[in-house]
């Protein structure tokens, strides 16, 4: 791609490529420096005013135009002004001198020389200089004899860069942490009995999953809990009051047999809630399935001028070959009770001791907790992205965390996740800001622009905002010429 080059002059004047930078060492000038970059090339062009240079037939000027940044340099082809004498020695003693190329009659055709070059690029040109070097001499009796350098232009090749500064969110403090754990029991009755049986077919191990629950709470030194909640349900065959009262009992059993295996603190609280018959369950599945009365099932469950005895009717009267099907492996599934631990956990203040809970028991902490954790390890590091990551799993919701889990994973070039963590991290100014972050490092810098005006209260937007502006006025590949002082 063909980039055509600008000139700043010392005025801070932007001018196009083709305005004039001057320099007169002796009776030379230089005007309409052209620099351009294509590709792996680096092409030059002026225009040598020698209209004033005044020499003898045997001397001469050369010219060579140079790129250098003080370590490294290049020279290009060199051109040459002579007398008549000095010009015609060259032509006819010295070969790939060209009369009208690189080599020119001092007051003849030598007024104004448009001289051309290229070199290959490198890097180091990015910030270089353009000189030109004098050699002044002729014939061994000459006069004149010597040299001089003269700074024609900086150039800069430099690609503005974004630099992306990462603003991190400190949650805060939740104050007490309060946390559950839930499951469900399919305990199992005889018939128009409420009183529970521990023996009673698979019952030994539907009540070990509450106990279970129950242990692993009660058991961990960082958790209290504060109350048990129990849910029970019954299937909705048969009469609806009956159906009332076998949920009611059956819950209030289980509810006793729980408080009674445990010696629990008084200030556990026990509650409880039942529904006679689990429509809702019932609807689940039904939608789920493939049965070919589907539809017609669920517009009688959703038919709200029918009572609960009324669609079981209708369902075992219209569907007669699904209602049995329904009663014997449906309906069963539908007797649970739900059951909740509500505990809370500790706060944890030793920042090593929390360093660990982060990959041994991450949910046992707050979001402020894990940002306590974040502070022990350097930014961008990968313990410190882990955290976030850690934080954000444990908090899937929250929009700070996935505003931090955003800034992680653009730290460390996950694009793609950082684009999911930013739709859920909300319109803070903060969250507006890391959007501005994720446009720029897409170069999307007029998008970038943008969501850094939104970002209301987030001093680096100001900065950023610069970045992306001049991110934009110098893409990669652009060069600008500075005039030598």
């Amino acid at each position: 791609m063909k980039r055509t080059i600008s000139s700043i002059f010392a005025a801070a004047a932007v001018a196009t490529a083709s305005a004039v930078v001057s320099v007169t060492p002796g009776d030379v000038s230089i005007n309409s420096l052209n620099v351009e970059r294509e590709g792996n090339g680096l092409s030059i062009s002026f225009v040598i005013d020698a209209s004033q240079i005044k020499m003898k037939s045997n001397e001469e000027v050369i010219v060579v135009p140079e790129i250098t940044d003080g370590n490294q340099s290049v020279q290009m082809s060199p051109v040459t002004v002579a007398g008549r004498n000095r010009m015609y020695y060259h032509l006819r003693n010295d070969e790939g001198y060209v009369r009208g190329e690189n080599l020119y009659h001092n007051g003849k055709d030598a007024s104004y020389i448009s001289y051309s070059g290229n070199v290959p690029y490198r890097q180091w040109m990015n910030l270089s200089q353009l000189r030109l070097t004098y050699t002044y001499g002729g014939c061994a009796n000459c006069s004149v004899s010597g040299s001089a350098e003269q700074p024609l232009a900086t150039i800069d090749m430099r690609p503005a860069f974004f630099d992306a500064e990462y603003v991190y969110t400190r949650p805060k403090s939740e104050g007490i942490k309060s946390r559950k754990e839930s499951g469900s029991a399919y305990v199992d009755f005889p018939v128009n009995v409420s009183d529970i049986d521990p023996e009673f077919r698979n019952n030994a191990s539907e009540l070990a999953k509450i106990s279970q629950t129950i242990d692993r709470v009660r058991n961990d030194r960082d958790y209290t809990i504060t109350s048990i909640f129990i849910k029970g349900y019954a299937s909705p065959e048969g009469p609806y009051d009956h159906n009332e009262k076998l949920a009611k009992g059956r819950t209030e059993s289980l509810v006793g047999y729980v408080r009674d295996s445990y010696s629990l603190p008084r200030s556990v609280k026990f509650t409880s809630a039942y529904e006679a018959e689990d429509w809702t369950g019932l609807r689940k599945w039904v939608e789920t399935s493939d049965l070919e009365s589907r539809d017609g099932i669920l517009a009688i469950i959703d038919d709200t001028t029918l009572t609960p005895d009324e669609k079981d009717a209708r369902i075992k009267r219209d569907f007669p070959e699904e209602y049995p099907f329904l009663l014997k492996n449906v309906y069963p599934t539908l007797r649970h009770s739900d059951y909740t631990v509500n505990y809370t956990v500790r706060e944890f203040t030793d920042v090593q001791q929390i360093v660990g809970l982060v990959r041994t028991a991450p949910q046992k902490l707050g979001l402020n907790e894990f940002y306590l954790a974040s502070e022990t390890f350097t930014p961008g590091s990968d313990e410190f992205n882990e955290v976030f990551e850690t934080a954000v799993r444990m908090y899937p919701d929250d929009e700070v965390a996935n505003l931090n889990a955003a800034n992680a994973a653009m730290s460390r070039g996950d694009m793609v996740s950082a684009r999911k963590y930013l739709d859920k991290a909300g319109n803070s100014g903060a969250s507006n800001y890391a959007r501005g972050v994720y446009e720029a490092l897409n170069k999307n810098f007029e998008a970038a622009i943008r969501w850094f005006d939104k970002a209301k209260g987030v001093p680096q937007a100001v900065e950023a905002a610069k970045q992306a502006r001049l991110c934009i006025e110098r893409p990669e590949g652009k060069v600008i010429v500075t005039e030598a002082k």
